[in-house]
């Protein structure tokens, strides 16, 4: 095969690939979170959803991923200081490849939120 040729077939797959429409090695949507677990990504959504509550910024060692249930999530928030608040519960559910605060912050939750937000009831806590 002429290299002329090879260069302009490897350009098609490339700009094919761009498109999404390579056939030869198809990759997963760029909204697809691909870390397993996703403990990283469901910090970042919650420090996300929170700070768009206008909820204080929370730190990195201030969110604990207690329990992950296919699509849903428990994550344990605590206050940068100690006295002035308990910590808190927020469950966070992936749309569209984000991890979003559904329900919470809070320190008590039934099994009919979690219903009313379309979470597992076996996110609920046990203490």
């Amino acid at each position: 095969m002429p290299r002329a040729l090879r260069a302009a077939l490897a350009l098609a797959a490339l700009a094919l690939a761009a498109c999404g429409n390579a056939v030869a090695n198809p990759s997963p949507p760029a909204t697809v979170v691909a870390v397993n677990p996703p403990i990283a990504a469901i910090k970042a959504g919650v420090r996300s959803s929170l700070s768009q509550q206008n909820i204080a910024s929370i730190g990195e060692g201030q969110i604990e991923v207690e329990a992950i249930e296919g699509t849903a999530a428990r994550a344990r928030i605590y206050p940068e200081d100690p006295a002035s608040t308990d910590p808190a519960w927020v469950f966070v559910k992936l749309d569209q490849g984000l991890w979003t605060v559904v329900a919470g912050p809070g320190t008590a939750f039934t099994p009919a939120d979690m219903q009313a937000a379309g979470l597992p009831e076996s996110l609920l806590p046990t203490e």
